[in-house]
């Protein structure tokens, strides 16, 4: 029981709309949210970086 109460407190169930937020107030668009790490360039990486 543990572990959902932690999941609980750090509202898991919004993550993804969280970092969606996050990402597109970094310039990324709808479509680049959808691509994988390794196809976006080292400036791009940088701004995932940030992000997490």
């Amino acid at each position: 029981m543990e572990l959902y109460e932690r999941l609980e407190e750090l509202d898991a169930d919004k993550a993804e709309m969280r970092a969606s937020r996050i990402l597109q107030g970094l310039g990324f668009t709808t479509a680049m949210k959808q691509k994988k790490l390794k196809d976006f360039s080292g400036g791009w990486r940088m701004r995932v970086a940030l992000a997490r």
